[in-house]
């Protein structure tokens, strides 16, 4: 930073946040330390706050290589923050938005590492919120980012992961917690991912519910070529009944007036 002026806490922030952007998460962490440094110094008015911490999370998460080295970064600067928390050097913690930062990284490692990784920070997410924190609450689009990154995992289990997180989000909705109500894009989702395995009849059946599902709300009415793959995929499976299936997407989906 430049000597003439003296910078705050915002004035580093807006440079971090500049540099996060593009995904530079070593010029991200340089003004990062630079600041750090000068607060450990005696200037109080360039404390780091939770947003400086994020916007170097969100340097990592924006990079267009994401890698095992560069997830390891990633990790090891959320240790070092959680330690110089409980140093009593910061006084300030990971939030959700630092939890959602790093599952959108995770998810896009493509690997079984990465989806096990998101929802781990998931997990964490619901221990603190079952502890009091409500503002660690995981919301539909933390568990989307889980899905996608179990989507994008190429595990044999990944369906499995994902049914259970759609039951998980299905569970809450029932009961009442209006902020887990499914999205159109939601429902899209967990489609395509039983898609992935139309040649095995449970993953054709579960396709089946959820598109049925979503007829249930004009929010969420899936769009034609939605119906027809999911109509492809039940005429090629071995499912009874499944000519009457196919008829009951038709007849619901000729019942709606498409843009």
């Amino acid at each position: 930073m430049g000597k003439d002026l003296k910078p705050f806490t915002q004035t580093y922030d807006a440079v971090i946040d500049a540099y996060a952007r593009e995904g530079n998460y070593e010029k991200a962490e340089n003004i990062f330390n630079e600041m750090l440094m000068q607060y450990l110094g005696g200037d109080c008015d360039v404390e780091p706050s939770v947003r400086s911490y994020n916007k170097v999370l969100s340097s990592y998460s924006n990079n267009a290589d994401i890698n095992d080295s560069l997830i390891a970064r990633a990790q090891a600067f959320l240790a070092k923050w959680n330690a110089q928390r409980k140093e009593g050097i910061i006084h300030v913690q990971p939030n959700f938005v630092s939890a959602t930062i790093l599952i959108r990284m995770f998810s896009k490692k493509h690997s079984l590492e990465g989806a096990e990784g998101a929802e781990r920070i998931l997990k964490y997410m619901q221990t603190r919120y079952n502890a009091g924190d409500i503002g660690m609450k995981p919301d539909i689009i933390a568990i989307s980012s889980c899905i996608t990154a179990w989507l994008r995992s190429g595990s044999t289990h990944s369906l499995n992961r994902i049914l259970s997180l759609y039951k998980q989000v299905l569970d809450m909705y029932q009961a009442g917690d209006q902020t887990m109500k499914p999205s159109k894009t939601f429902y899209n989702l967990i489609i395509e991912a039983c898609l992935t395995k139309s040649d095995e009849d449970f993953f054709v059946e579960k396709a089946y519910d959820v598109i049925i599902e979503m007829f249930g709300d004009k929010l969420t009415v899936p769009q034609r070529s939605l119906c027809e793959r999911v109509g492809e995929a039940l005429q090629k499976s071995s499912i009874d009944q499944k000519e009457e299936r196919i008829a009951k997407i038709d007849s619901m989906r000729r019942s709606i007036v498409y843009q």
